[in-house]
Formats: structure tokens, C-alpha cells, sequence
């Protein structure tokens, strides 16, 4: 279905990044243009999650490359160096706009496309996805629904105002209602999607998928703990992905303050990650004296699944424990390699069903440091449930997020499922 097509990908986040929807997204187009698609992307000058402009990459004007075989126009946008609900929306409305031209240019240019396919958020992509349908009224049109922005931004009162909330849902909402196949991660998210009155024989899931044969079970690397200044001798508890307010990673502080208060001297806390955030929670743990807890960047591709098999145990956190539309993509990798997560959902959450209906972790229902001290403390006496867990987490995650399965499914238009 795809061998030769021109497929025209749109998102304010792409590859390089390591992190978020920019690694995904990515992934998509790498994987599409070796199945011999001609794929064009237009996208943003990577930035995430350090918020800054990733060196090599200036974003004054427009640039082209080539990335894993896909033609990539970066498109000029603000990067606030400290994001906040209004600069987070000026910086969506700077991309909005040069992508129009930039879309614009390509269709003026001669350029038409079999399939279009916008990464969400910024749910305004999707616009811009529906102007490039305008010039090509056959092409097949497909809106990924990473996270639902406006949604999220309601729940934690990133945005006050409820006329200029409905506004944006019912902007959201019409755009949605145009494309052909709206895709997302979760059954929770589905349902939410289905209550924007988008058909629903037009969602699909499409979970976050995951490279299985690169991300496996294998030794602890000793060599990289050394590099990366980890101690060997210690239980590695990793955090590892954006590091901002929603996560919640304060806690994450006050655990470490807890265990090392206990005498648990055999954990070690590392945070990889990089963001204004980050250099908050330093300056914190500096502060506190916490000599069990690391900060490290983020680790590029060749090290990544390395760190994660040196892990102990993976923190997979977020403030609002009962958030339907927090499907975290740092959690796939992780189950590929075997790993074993702790995980902060309420049960009845999409997030929360996934877990423990298939024991691929373990579930504390909230976010707060004496709930997750409970758990470790658990998992530290127990180890045949850890076994358990990470035996089922790898076996998960290759009958349900292999990469190759799940996106020649997807465009071969196959309803997808967790189940």
C-alpha cells in the first residue's frame, strides 16, 4: 500500500530528538521511506527537551536535509527558554504559520501527496494537514493523536478561561472531524476522541511502538556505569526522559531524602534528562545534601538501551495520576528491554489497566514519595515478583509494540489494540 507513495508528514517535532513525539515521529518517517515511500516532512528545528535549539541547528530561516532517507524542511520557531502555558501557545502559533508557507511552497512548487499525516500536538498541525488536503483531494489523510493538548492543558490549569477553553475544543474538534483516520494511544484517549463527535469508525489505536531487536534483555554494561559516573555496586533507579512540572519529579527528591534517612544505602536515583527543570531539581538536591541522587543527559541511541538494561528499576511518573490521556512513550523501550517499572496510575486509567491487568509493573496510585517508598520497599523483598514482571514486559511488548507489526498494520488500515 505504500511502496512508492508520497507521503507528506507534518509536526512540530521530528528526529533528531531522543526523546517525546520528535523520536516517534521520526521513527515513522525513517520507517516509511525504507519501505521505499517517498516521504517529505515538515517540521520544527529540534529543541526538546532541553528547550533550546539543539546545536548544529540554527532556527533563523528555513532548512532542508536529509534524515534516514526523508526529505525534512525545518521550519523557523520560538523555543521559549522557559516554557509557560502562554509562551508554549506563541511558540505553536510560530510553527502554524511557517508551516503553511512551508507546506504552501511545496504544493506551489508542483508537489502533491498520496497520504498526509499530522503528529498532534499541536493540535494546530492539523490544519495545516487539512490546507495540504486542499491541493490534494485524493491523498489519504491521517491525524496521530500523541497527547490531546487542550485537553491536558484544561486538566492541569494551564489555561484558565472556560469561553477561550471551549473555543480551542471546538476548534480542535472540527479539524478533527476531516481527516479520514484519527489514530491515538489508548483506549481512554479513543473515548475521549469519540466524545469530540469524530466517527468512529475513524479512530484506530496505534500504541507506541518500539524497535525490539535493539531494545532487548542484555548484561549490565559495567564499562558505562563507570563512564557515566554511576556507581556498579549500587541499585540503579532511573528516571529517564523529560524532566518538567508535570512529571511531578520533586517526589522523586523527597524519596531519595526518605530512603537515605532509612539507612537504604544500596539505591542510587539518577535523573537523565535535560530542561529548565532539571537544573531546579540540581540546585534542590544540592541543597538537601542528597548524595544519592545522580543528574545525567539524556543518552543517545547507541548508549540508551545500555542504560536501561543497567537499571534496577524505571520510574514512570506524572502528577495527575488519573490522567486519561498520559500514555508516557518512555515506558515501550523500557518493557522491551525486560525492564522493571514502577509506574504512578490510578487502576481504572488507561495507563493504570495496561499495568496491572497484564503485571508488566508495578502500580502506586499516587504520585507521593511515602506511596512510592512502600513500593521499592516491596520490590526489594520480593524479587520473584520482579522476575514475574519483567519476564511479562518483555513478552508484552513483542506481541504488542513490535515497531514492524504495528505500523504495517496501521497502513494497511488494521484496527489496532492493547488486547
Amino acid at each position: 500500500m505504500i511502496h512508492g507513495s508520497r507521503i507528506l508528514i507534518i509536526g512540530i517535532n521530528y528526529a533528531p530528538e531522543l526523546t517525546g513525539i520528535g523520536r516517534y515521529t521520526g521513527e515513522m518517517g525513517a520507517w516509511l521511506a525504507k519501505q521505499q515511500a517517498d516521504v517529505q516532512v515538515v517540521t520544527g528545528f529540534p529543541y526538546y527537551p532541553e528547550w533550546k535549539v539543539s546545536e548544529g541547528y540554527r532556527a533563523r530561516w528555513f532548512s532542508a536535509e536529509i534524515l534516514d532517507g526523508a526529505k525534512v524542511l525545518r521550519c523557523p520557531l520560538y523555543v521559549p527558554g522557559h516554557p509557560s502555558p502562554l509562551r508554549r501557545m506563541m511558540q505553536d502559533l510560530s510553527f502554524f504559520f511557517s508551516a503553511m508557507l512551508a507546506v504552501s511552497f511545496l504544493l506551489l512548487s508542483g508537489k502533491r501527496f498520496d497520504h498526509i499525516w499530522v503528529a498532534s500536538p499541536s493540535f494546530l498541525s492539523g490544519w495545516v494537514g487539512l490546507w495540504a488536503g486542499l491541493f490534494c483531494p485524493k491523498a489519504n489523510r491521517r491525524l496521530h493523536i500523541f497527547d490531546l493538548q487542550v485537553d491536558a492543558a484544561s486538566g492541569l490549569n494551564m489555561i484558565r478561561g472556560q469561553g477561550f477553553i471551549r473555543f480551542l475544543s471546538i476548534m480542535e474538534s472540527s479539524m478533527m472531524k476531516k481527516y479520514d483516520i484519527v489514530s491515538t494511544l489508548s483506549e481512554g484517549m479513543r473515548g475521549m476522541i469519540a466524545r469530540k463527535k469524530v466517527r468512529p469508525e475513524a479512530i484506530v489505536l496505534l500504541p507506541i511502538w518500539v524497535d525490539t531487536m535493539r531494545f532487548l534483555p542484555m548484561d549490565v554494561d559495567l564499562n558505562l556505569l563507570m563512564r557515566l559516573g554511576i556507581p556498579p555496586d549500587k541499585r540503579l533507579v532511573l528516571y529517564s526522559g523529560a524532566v518538567g512540572e508535570k512529571q511531578g519529579l520533586e517526589n522523586l527528591l523527597e524519596l531519595a531524602v526518605m530512603t537515605k534517612r532509612e539507612g537504604i544505602s544500596e539505591l542510587i536515583f539518577v535523573v537523565a534528562g535535560e530542561g529548565p527543570f532539571a537544573r531546579q531539581l540540581k540546585l534542590e538536591a544540592l541543597t538537601l545534601g542528597l548524595d544519592n541522587v545522580m543528574f545525567i543527559p539524556l543518552q543517545g541511541d547507541d548508549i540508551f538501551p545500555s542504560l536501561l538494561n543497567a537499571a534496577w528499576l524505571h520510574l514512570i511518573l506524572q502528577k495527575d495520576t488519573g490522567n486519561e490521556h498520559f500514555m508516557p512513550s518512555k515506558l515501550y523501550p523500557i518493557l522491551s528491554v525486560g525492564g522493571l517499572a514502577m509506574v504512578t496510575a490510578k487502576p481504572d486509567s488507561s495507563l493504570g489497566r495496561l499495568i496491572s491487568e497484564h503485571q508488566i509493573g508495578s502500580l502506586v496510585v499516587e504520585n507521593h514519595p511515602i506511596s512510592m517508598y512502600q513500593m521499592i520497599m516491596e520490590l526489594l523483598r520480593e524479587e520473584g515478583k520482579c522476575k514475574t514482571f519483567k519476564t511479562n514486559a518483555r513478552n508484552y511488548a513483542l506481541m504488542h509494540f513490535s515497531r514492524n507489526l504495528l505500523l504495517n498494520s496501521y497502513w494497511n488500515c488494521t484496527k489496532l489494540s492493547y488486547n
